[in-house]
């Protein structure tokens, strides 16, 4: 499925985004999410997913699992395979055209040309879009580790962490080593919520 020139358009912009030197932490998400009212906030039974190796699949099973059970699910995940929208699911169903682009246009006042990394941008969409949707559960993917990824913030209802199988991976941003990569992404679990860790090798644990 292509896209509109339109959302071409603007999907070419935001991909200049990214500043010349990415920092990982988490200023800059929440300082946009606090300009557009905390959106995130809004979220019931948040689930966050990361790992190296599956976790894309696992989010979307996870959807399918609870959407079969009768519950309403949004999930933002990464990358795409045809349409950039898909990113967004509400139901099933990737985000509509024109509600993306008036989002678009929300952010980027919110913003206010301040730095700000694509990741944490469309992030901050999923926020508005999955705080108006108003489902039973928000499932969030990471982007890049765990720690500082900008969809680790602070939800008033997370209810679950999930790590995938973790291996080397980001090494540039996420360490050297196993211990480094391992412990970077295990910055998602928080307290007082439910963490499912899947089989992992020796190393990790």
């Amino acid at each position: 499925m292509s896209h509109s020139k339109k959302l071409q358009f603007i999907l070419n912009k935001l991909y200049e985004l990214n500043p010349d030197k990415i920092e990982l932490k988490l200023d800059r998400v929440l300082r946009l999410a606090n300009d557009l009212g905390n959106p995130h906030k809004k979220l019931n039974n948040v689930i966050t997913v990361t790992g190296t190796n599956g976790k894309g699949g696992t989010a979307f099973y996870l959807k399918e699992i609870l959407q079969s059970n009768g519950y309403s699910v949004a999930l933002f995940q990464s990358p795409f395979l045809y349409n950039f929208l898909t990113r967004f699911l509400i139901n099933g169903e990737p985000l509509d055209e024109e509600k993306f682009i008036n989002y678009v246009i929300e952010v980027d006042k919110a913003n206010n040309n301040q730095d700000i990394t694509f990741f944490e941008y469309i992030t901050c969409i999923a926020f508005k879009a999955f705080a108006e949707a108003n489902c039973d559960f928000n499932i969030m993917e990471t982007g890049l580790g765990g720690k500082y990824d900008s969809t680790n913030v602070d939800y008033q209802d997370l209810k679950t962490q999930v790590l995938t199988p973790i291996s080397m991976d980001h090494k540039d941003f996420l360490g050297d080593t196993l211990k480094e990569i391992t412990h970077n992404k295990c910055g998602i679990i928080k307290d007082n919520s439910n963490v499912i860790i899947a089989k992992q090798n020796s190393e990790v644990l």
